[in-house]
């Protein structure tokens, strides 16, 4: 007898339970975490930045070499040095801390 009236009781408290957890997920007051999926987001941008500080490092490298053979010595400095500002960005690439 006791347990019919415990089962009856959750019951009756089954609807208001329910559109309590609807009301916090209407207001967004309900997340959902998911840290392997955080940290698989994190690497892919973190390799997608270091593939585009590759491809801007890799003209720059280019350019200064077919500048350094044609004889202009200060532009192909140049570009080795903006080759290097790059290399140090691309070593230097962190994961974005949230």
């Amino acid at each position: 007898m006791n347990e019919a009236g415990a089962i009856f009781q959750a019951l009756i408290r089954l609807p208001r339970q329910l559109e309590s957890v609807l009301a916090k997920v209407e207001r967004d007051e309900i997340g959902i975490r998911a840290p392997t999926l955080e940290r698989g987001l994190a690497n892919l941008e973190l390799s997608l930045r270091r593939i585009v500080y590759a491809l801007i490092f890799i003209p720059l490298v280019v350019a200064g070499v077919q500048l350094q053979i044609g004889g202009e010595l200060l532009y192909a400095g140049l570009f080795y040095l903006g080759a290097i500002m790059v290399l140090v960005g691309l070593v230097l690439a962190r994961p974005k801390r949230h």
